[in-house]
């Protein structure tokens, strides 16, 4: 295996392209070529972290935070991220990092802490926009199963929960071959009327390289017609926070205890209780207080995240219980689920998830 086989199965399952704006996600350190035999997971690049991989023979770190996060203008050893980068460079360790697209991810972070609090039927709670495209083709109608199996087969097709997804209308397609073709119908130089069928299938941006390729391969035709069309409809399956449902209702008071426990939390911050039952259930690891408005639209009765500033619990006006697990307690888990990525998909490295240490006061 290579740096750049670990990276693409990160990012089968957390697509680059669905990281914020602001975030720094990817490669950071290293070579994509470079062999790889053992990975370390971790939330955090610390230099404890660092010091494991050099004593372990670990070639990489996959973490959940950036460790080169603000722009570097200089890399010299007296800054803290710039020792960090020296070090894992002499050792020759690669370092990536699945940030936001690991929060945004259909069953990523949020989806994972979900599963610890049995919150079920979850869907996105701020889905985002402009990641969705329409592929279209035309091809003969005994051949359609054909090429619309193989657009499946990248991934294509997906609407919320439901596979293999597509339009499909028939016509009539007409072309003239040139004197250099070989035309898999008609003859050269003659127009030529063939029955086709035109395919719609819905593609989100990181599969549509592959849908394109697979669409090519599997159609008859020596140049096959097909358009890419921007879509603007949100993507139900990608975006920040999610929210679902309990099996069973619970108090507030057994809810937040219920919280503590399966979080492993020794205390939580919450607002004013709101005297009701929590049954619907939203969830946003790490700093997701500019989502409470969003889940109290959707009827959440209780709203989990962390980070949230003191007046942020005052502005909820007893709509819903607002509750700050804490930043770290939300995401310390993600080093668990990058480990499980890496290895439902490769049996080639070893990976040792490292459980982050800080100390805390009690």
């Amino acid at each position: 295996m290579k740096i750049k086989d670990i990276a693409e199965i990160i990012e089968s399952h957390a697509p680059s392209c669905y990281a914020e704006a602001w975030d720094n996600v990817g490669l950071l350190v290293g070579n994509r070529e470079d062999a790889v035999t053992k990975v370390i997971t971790t939330l955090d690049v610390t230099e404890e972290v660092i010091d494991l991989a050099i004593a372990s023979g670990a070639e990489m770190i996959v973490s959940h935070h950036p460790l080169i996060f603000d722009g570097l203008k200089k890399i010299v050893f007296d800054s803290h991220v710039s020792r960090l980068i020296m070090k894992a460079i002499k050792h020759n360790i690669a370092i990536y990092a699945a940030h936001t697209n690991l929060d945004n991810a259909f069953n990523g972070l949020n989806y994972y802490v979900a599963g610890l609090l049995n919150v079920k039927n979850c869907t996105v709670l701020e889905a985002t926009y402009r990641k969705l495209f329409k592929l279209v083709t035309f091809v003969p109608i005994a051949q359609m199963q054909k090429v619309r199996n193989a657009i499946f087969d990248s991934g294509a097709g997906c609407i919320g929960e439901y596979g293999s997804c597509s339009y499909n209308t028939h016509g009539v397609g007409t072309f003239k071959a040139g004197a250099n073709t070989h035309p898999f119908v008609g003859e050269i130089g003659e127009t030529h009327e063939e029955n086709e069928a035109r395919l719609e299938i819905i593609v989100p941006e990181h599969l549509l390289s592959h849908a394109i390729r697979n669409l090519v391969k599997a159609h008859p035709y020596e140049e096959p017609a097909f358009d890419v069309i921007a879509v603007e409809n949100k993507n139900q399956q990608y975006g920040s926070g999610i929210i679902g449902n309990l099996s069973l209702p619970l108090s507030e008071q057994d809810f937040l205890s219920f919280v503590k426990e399966k979080l492993e939390v020794p205390a939580l911050r919450f607002s004013k209780l709101t005297g009701n039952m929590i049954s619907r259930v939203a969830i946003c690891t790490g700093a997701g207080a500019f989502l409470k408005n969003k889940a109290i639209s959707m009827k959440a009765d209780a709203f989990i995240t962390g980070d949230v500033k003191y007046h942020e619990f005052l502005d909820l006006d007893a709509k819903m219980l607002l509750i700050d697990a804490g930043h770290y307690e939300t995401e310390r888990m993600a080093s668990k689920l990058l480990s499980e990525i890496i290895n439902s998909s490769t049996s080639e490295v070893a990976v040792e998830t490292v459980a982050p240490n800080y100390v805390f006061v009690k």
